[in-house]
């Protein structure tokens, strides 16, 4: 593991409705998966890679966050940032109103905090630096929801169910293909420049495509681990250790395990 003196931003403001309940008391990073909760794989994960700069915009529930994360991980070597964003504040406000803590110049890997995932992420900062872009955004393979009916030359070919979906082709444009977007993406400081971060609504959308049309984007595909935590449905999947055909529950369960052994305490010298 080597320190990059790479930052992280962990959007974690939002209510989480979708999960309905589940998040009326407590935020959802903090709803557990195989008996941690969803933000601690993420911290281990960033600390695993050197990443050890991260900003919370904070939100709803943001003080349970926050004394969440100064108790649990006290023993790991961050350098952490809390900052109250506002609750019902959109992602480009928050970005506005911690921005001034990312140095000028500086590389910051943006990412939600209901995902697990476990992949090479300074391969994927690598590839940002080599193309010199201002945003990276990474793809993942995803599971299909629902059934999928094979075509082969306008024929019948096969049916199937739970099948990984790599990219979706374009009926318009046959050399367009369409990468699922994973929600983690490294972005250049000076990439917020483009955008007025008070006024957008939608900054994704705004963003991302500005940059893309100026020819200073990258793409990275995944080659690892990621499963998003969207509804009480995706828990519930993940918790299967059987019946569910892509093992989702186990491959957690081997995440968290993997996790514990490569991001252990650090010790601190005694005077």
């Amino acid at each position: 593991m080597k320190e990059n003196n790479t930052w992280a931003v962990l959007l974690c403001g939002g209510y989480g409705s979708r999960m309905g309940a589940l998040t009326k008391t407590i935020p959802k990073p903090l709803i557990k998966i195989h008996n941690q909760p969803i933000l601690w794989y993420i911290l281990m994960t960033l600390h695993k890679h050197g990443i050890k700069n991260l900003i919370f915009p904070l939100g709803y529930k943001g003080a349970m966050l926050e004394k969440y994360i100064k108790k649990n991980f006290k023993d790991k070597d961050f350098k952490m940032h809390f900052i109250d964003t506002g609750v019902d504040s959109t992602i480009a406000k928050r970005l506005g109103k911690i921005s001034s803590v990312i140095p000028e110049n500086a590389d910051f890997l943006l990412l939600n905090s209901d995902t697990i995932f476990d992949f090479d992420i300074n391969a994927m900062l690598r590839l940002h630096r080599s193309k010199k872009a201002l945003i990276t955004l990474s793809s993942v393979e995803i599971i299909s929801a629902w059934g999928l009916i094979h075509t082969r030359k306008g024929a019948l070919a096969a049916f199937s169910r739970e099948r990984k979906v790599h990219y979706l082709a374009s009926k318009e444009d046959a050399e367009l293909k369409g990468y699922i977007y994973s929600g983690i993406g490294f972005i250049n400081k000076n990439a917020l420049k483009y955008i007025d971060l008070e006024t957008c609504y939608d900054f994704e959308q705004d963003l991302y495509s500005k940059i893309i049309k100026m020819k200073r984007a990258a793409h990275f595909e995944i080659d690892g681990s990621w499963f998003a935590i969207d509804t009480p449905k995706d828990i519930e999947i993940i918790h299967q250790l059987i019946g569910d055909k892509s093992n989702r529950g186990v491959k957690v369960q081997a995440i968290k395990k993997k996790l514990s052994v490569a991001s252990p305490a650090v010790k601190k010298n005694k005077k």
